[in-house]
């Protein structure tokens, strides 16, 4: 019911998890990092990708919605 709260852009590491694949975990402490009082929202991120020769890509924006849950 309150109005919409912009948070800050964090920077979060990935990890490799297997082969090519890495992952990186949202938690409510990086989400309370970027926004103090943070409760159900949309979340934006993009990746970015480099190399050890400093070569680097970057995503799109993308979004994912958010749900606190009590209890």
């Amino acid at each position: 019911t309150s109005p919409a709260q912009t948070g800050e852009w964090r920077s979060i590491s990935m990890t490799k998890a297997s082969d090519n694949n890495y992952q990186a975990t949202l938690g409510i402490t990086q989400l309370t990092g970027s926004l103090p009082l943070y409760a159900d929202g949309i979340v934006e991120f993009y990746i970015i990708a480099r190399d050890n020769l400093g070569n680097e890509t970057q995503s799109a924006i993308k979004t994912f919605s958010t749900t606190m849950c009590f209890g």
